[in-house]
């Protein structure tokens, strides 16, 4: 379920920067960036810090990318 909400936070950015019409160069590295978010919180998961996975997780990293799992791993510290 997470996966799911993390594309649909990729469809949601991709449609939102399509309407306010940002050049390529800025597309292509926000989406690089939420790819790279993806990729880490599997490979931190792989080596055994959890991170609860709720639906804002998912979509704060689909969103932010890498500064946002930071965001996330940060917050499940604090409040965990």
């Amino acid at each position: 379920m997470g996966i799911l909400q993390f594309f649909a936070g990729l469809v949601v950015l991709v449609i939102i920067l399509k309407i306010i019409s940002l050049p390529f160069k800025i597309i292509w590295k926000i989406l690089v960036n939420s790819l790279l978010g993806l990729i880490v919180m599997y490979v931190v998961g792989f080596f055994g810090f959890i991170i609860p996975t709720y639906s804002w997780t998912w979509f704060c990293i689909g969103l932010f990318g890498i500064p946002g799992f930071l965001i996330n791993w940060i917050l499940a510290f604090i409040l965990l």
